[in-house]
């Protein structure tokens, strides 16, 4: 039954699309790699972005090359906070990748999280100043420039600000 409702989720969630979320954040409580911690609660007021990803997804590595342009240009904002989540079972091996790729966006340890969350990766997730989680993507269009991912997130940010 499990493997039914894993399929039909898969279904219900094409790839590389934006579709509507459950409306339902978890709370979360973690930690990045440099020791602060991390509440959604505390990031309320904003819209927040969460990318969640792994060191070892092929897709990932290429969206983190465009999630790490885009944190640069926009993460003095002050309306909008990004984080990705990381779900490598080893954290160990977050800290030396991310040197080694020269990332600085905010990385969280979140294999804890449900694996309903971090089953897929890359996917992001896009949640409202009010706290509620508006709009999920799975995966990554590697046919998209740098260009296009920047448009794409500019839009969900505004759409979310307006509460949409």
């Amino acid at each position: 039954v499990k493997e039914n409702t894993a399929a039909a989720e898969k279904k219900a969630e094409p790839e590389g699309e934006w579709h509507e979320a459950p409306k339902y954040l978890p709370s979360f409580e973690l930690s990045d790699f440099s020791g602060r911690t991390w509440r959604l609660k505390d990031l309320s007021g904003k819209v927040v972005m969460i990318t969640s990803w792994a060191t070892w997804c092929g897709p990932c590595r290429l969206e983190d090359q465009s999630l790490e342009k885009f944190y640069q240009k926009e993460k003095n904002r002050k309306d909008l906070a990004i984080l990705t989540f990381n779900v490598d079972e080893n954290p160990g091996q977050v800290l030396p990748f991310m040197q080694k790729q020269g990332y600085t966006f905010p990385v969280l340890a979140a294999f804890s999280i449900p694996e309903k969350m971090r089953q897929l990766v890359p996917r992001t997730w896009i949640i409202d100043p009010s706290g509620n989680w508006l709009w999920v993507k799975n995966g990554y269009d590697e046919s998209k420039t740098y260009a296009d991912f920047e448009k794409e997130m500019l839009e969900r940010i505004e759409k979310a600000k307006a509460g949409q």
